[in-house]
């Protein structure tokens, strides 16, 4: 099933984009993009943030 999973994540072109982050390896970075899906949807990065629950508010 990791074989898979890694060969299905290779396919997607921002796969060695998120692994360029210092600390994301092959793992997280599938997972990132399985939880994110189409990053396209997104027509800002504010809104990806958002969507991630990374933007810290008062």
């Amino acid at each position: 099933m990791e074989q898979n999973i890694d060969a299905l994540a290779e396919e997607i072109e921002e796969y060695d984009l998120i692994q360029s982050i210092p600390g994301i390896g092959h793992k997280i970075a599938a997972t990132i993009l399985s939880e994110i899906g189409e990053v396209d949807r997104f027509d800002h990065p504010k809104k990806l943030v958002a969507f991630a629950g990374i933007d810290p508010s008062l």
